[in-house]
């Protein structure tokens, strides 16, 4: 089931944003994704249209996205492989003519699965916070 979020959601997506990211393994120090899960909390997930994917009575995953802006994709790793990313990430797609993220380079899981879903390299840089590369990718109808 997929819904928008509630308040009673919110310290179990900051958790749920934490496990995702460390799952990756990206070279940061320990604690970086639990410190920059304060700002996801605060920030992304109301500044964005938030949804939740709840699975076994639990959140299994997340997205936040603007009008044409993926913010966020998180899905809790004992999910992975259950279509619950391809599920949000088409609710976040749904109505839209195009749809922009910037994901980490080193985050091949994520890549792959973008580039799965018929979204392209745009381009790239470096992260100002952390020093870690990025991609930016866009989907739009016409390459769907």
């Amino acid at each position: 089931m997929i819904r928008p979020i509630t308040e009673a959601d919110i310290p179990g997506l900051r958790a749920l944003y934490v496990r995702s990211n460390d799952s990756v393994g990206l070279p940061l120090p320990e604690g970086y994704f639990e410190n920059d899960g304060r700002l996801f909390v605060s920030k992304t997930i109301r500044e964005a249209q938030t949804l939740v994917s709840i699975e076994e009575n639990r959140i299994a995953g997340v997205v936040c996205f603007t009008e044409d802006f993926l913010e966020a994709l998180f899905v809790e790793p004992g999910f992975f492989g259950r279509g619950i990313g391809s599920a949000l990430l088409k609710r976040a797609i749904d109505g839209k003519k195009s749809l922009r993220l910037n994901v980490y380079r080193d985050n091949e899981r994520a890549v792959r699965f973008y580039l799965r879903h018929a979204f392209r390299i745009t381009s790239g840089g470096v992260n100002t916070e952390n020093r870690l590369p990025y991609l930016e990718m866009e989907w739009s109808e016409e390459t769907k």
